[in-house]
């Protein structure tokens, strides 16, 4: 039988400051950088939603694509 290998789960947000250092985050709340590094951790409350135009939802369609709107 083989030892089960558990990965870390991975967070859904970084903190501001692992997002601009482009470093990997805990998503505790401070989390191991910020406190290793001594700075505030904060979370960004902002909505980060992506949008897709009706374009290309369009266009993800089995058939061929066809231009939306005018020609």
């Amino acid at each position: 039988m083989q030892a089960e290998s558990h990965k870390p789960r991975r967070t859904a947000i970084a903190c501001i400051a692992c997002r601009q250092s482009k470093v990997k985050c805990s998503g505790d709340e401070p989390c191991a950088n910020c406190i290793r590094r001594s700075l505030t951790c904060q979370f960004s409350e902002a909505n980060s939603k992506v949008l897709v135009s009706e374009r290309l939802v369009v266009c993800q369609a089995p058939l061929p694509c066809r231009r939306v709107g005018k020609r």
